[in-house]
């Protein structure tokens, strides 16, 4: 249909109401063209406009797993600052706990992988296990925990001398 392949409108409507200051109406709108633009494969303009929603602090269950999505994408093509700062802000203002501990985990994979931050990391994750979560969340956590652990650990050379 015309209207998922313009997304544009959406976006103007989402500005407007941000404009006039009704956060709510910004959300819904700028949920449905973030939407739109990941359903069209157009993940930079996804990127750039999860940045634009981030920066009004408007954060739904919807939007939440569309910004995961838009993060997702933008940390494989590369711009990890972006991906970082999307992971960041579902991390800390998602409605939804389970929404919030992906963004965590996915945020530490990043760090520690693509970011070079292993120890802020473990961090994020400490943060994470002291929520009241579900069993299986943990066991999610303690694994990204081990590999990071394990990928960060100092690797010997050669053999270990006998004395």
């Amino acid at each position: 249909s015309e209207r998922q392949d313009n997304p544009e409108i959406f976006m103007d409507i989402a500005l407007l109401y941000k404009g006039k200051g009704m956060l709510d109406r910004f959300e819904k709108y700028g949920t449905e063209a973030l939407k739109m633009l990941l359903m069209n494969g157009r993940n930079s303009e996804a990127a750039q406009w999860a940045v634009e929603m981030i920066s009004e602090d408007t954060c739904s269950e919807k939007g939440s797993k569309l910004l995961i999505r838009a993060a997702n994408n933008t940390a494989r093509s590369g711009d990890h600052q972006t991906a970082f700062d999307i992971f960041n802000y579902i991390r800390k203002n998602s409605p939804s706990a389970a929404i919030s501990l992906k963004a965590s985990i996915s945020l530490a994979r990043l760090l520690a992988k693509s970011m070079g931050n292993p120890d802020h990391a473990l961090l994020v994750l400490d943060e994470a296990k002291r929520q009241d979560i579900d069993p299986r969340w943990q066991e999610s956590i303690a694994e990204v925990e081990s590999g990071i652990r394990r990928s960060s650990a100092p690797k010997l050379e050669g053999e270990i001398p006998t004395l």
